[in-house]
């Protein structure tokens, strides 16, 4: 099959491998947005209501630190046993993975509070909870370091974990916070 590429892609003058792989980018990420609105925000609605829903209401329905952390801190708990014992997002890390997810979920819980205090209902957290689900595994496919210290790495390690950190801390200084939704730090 190899050869076949190979003359192939000189008879016509193109890398079919990299034409592959940017096709299936492409194709990747416009059935991811589809995704995101529907199948997955379906099944992040019921985490949504009650993380950003319930939850947030109960802890006074402020985007402040303590319900930042709150919040996220057990949106990630709730999959640690998922994670430890069926290897979800971390395969190869597992239990290890459980702090790192749970990182994750407190940044990504930042963006999400300050959408529904902005917008004062959880359908945009639900969207996005979406879109974080159908479009973080292209941080797996596109990083070059593989299994255990691809996870810690990569899109769901230390390097996703710093460019949420990143831009939320840019977000917080341009003060691009939505009108009666800023974060509050106290």
């Amino acid at each position: 099959m190899k050869v076949i590429v190979e003359e192939t892609e000189r008879a016509v003058g193109l890398r079919l491998a990299e034409d592959v792989a940017r096709l299936a980018l492409v194709v990747h990420v416009l059935f991811a947005y589809v995704a995101a609105l529907s199948i997955n925000a379906f099944f992040a609605l019921g985490e949504e209501l009650g993380w950003r829903g319930y939850l947030y209401r109960r802890l006074g329905s402020r985007p402040d630190l303590r319900t930042i952390f709150v919040v996220g801190a057990v949106w990630g708990l709730w999959h640690a046993t998922a994670i430890g014992l069926l290897g979800y997002n971390y395969p190869q890390l597992r239990w290890a993975g459980v702090p790192l997810f749970v990182l994750h979920c407190v940044l990504l819980s930042a963006f999400m509070l300050r959408l529904v205090a902005a917008a004062k209902s959880v359908l945009p957290a639900v969207s996005f909870h979406g879109a974080v689900n159908a479009l973080w595994g292209l941080t797996v496919l596109t990083t070059a370091v593989e299994g255990a210290a691809g996870e810690a790495l990569g899109g769901l390690g230390a390097l996703g974990l710093a460019a949420l950190a990143a831009t939320l801390i840019l977000l917080i200084a341009v003060g691009k916070s939505p009108r009666g939704a800023g974060l509050r730090i106290h």
